[in-house]
């Protein structure tokens, strides 16, 4: 009787722990939310495949569910129109953002109506996952055709700016390898540097990119022709691109 009585205390408190456990998962959740949310505009957090994790009430209610709950689980690809869907990233990055402005918009509602609006996206890390903060508010504008045309543009140049980017890191990437094997005396700032000359960047640029002053990149290369050895009156730039 005892231990009948033991194991079935043992069953409840299991059940009690997975049980709050379960609860306080979302907890994150909603105090992100309780953080961003406004009662002026919609606001969801996304994971960056677009899957909505959470939302407020006015989410609901502008884009015409009956409760926050019912958007939970959809993509942020359903509530825009069908020819825009097929332009919506796999997975959103930096070049999908905003830039920390509200920009004209068409989205739809759960009944297929499309209204304009301003959305507003950025990043925000919760724990160790990073999450895409969304602020919707309606708008008075009434040129749908319009907006859904600069839609459409203004997605597909984040596109291409997404493949130049990576195309850029595989290049930085390959030159890096390249000058580590030539020139293994060369520190990680140094081959960036390198990396830089290699692509033609001015002084200016390189400066700008490094957070260093003008004179700290004459400084640079002057370190960089003495570590590498390149003889007197020869071009740094042509000698890492014929070195390498």
């Amino acid at each position: 009787m005892k231990k009948w009585c033991g194991t079935k205390l043992v069953v409840l408190l299991k059940l009690l722990y997975f049980s709050r456990r379960k609860i306080n998962s979302n907890r994150p959740m909603n105090s992100l939310l309780k953080r961003y949310a406004s009662k002026s505009e919609a606001v969801f957090i996304l994971l960056p495949s677009g899957l909505i994790q959470e939302c407020n009430d006015k989410a609901a209610e502008l884009f015409g569910f009956n409760t926050s709950m019912e958007m939970k689980g959809l993509s942020a690809a359903d509530l825009v129109p069908a020819d825009f869907q097929q332009y919506f990233p796999a997975e959103i990055t930096e070049e999908h953002l905003t830039d920390g402005k509200y920009l004209p918009r068409v989205n739809k509602t759960k009944q297929g109506l499309l209204f304009p609006t301003e959305v507003l996206t950025y990043f925000k890390i919760w724990g160790d996952q990073q999450y895409v903060l969304v602020h919707i508010r309606p708008t008075k504008s009434e040129q749908i055709e319009t907006l859904l045309l600069k839609q459409n543009i203004d997605v597909l140049n984040s596109e291409l700016s997404r493949e130049r980017n990576q195309n850029s890191e595989k290049q930085q990437e390959e030159i890096f390898h390249r000058l580590g094997t030539v020139f293994p005396q060369l520190t990680s700032r140094d081959m960036e540097f390198c990396c830089l000359l290699m692509k033609n960047y001015s002084s200016k640029q390189i400066a700008g990119c490094l957070n260093i002053t003008l004179e700290g990149v004459f400084a640079a290369r002057k370190r960089l022709r003495k570590k590498l050895n390149v003889p007197a009156g020869g071009e740094l730039v042509a000698f890492l691109h014929v070195s390498t």
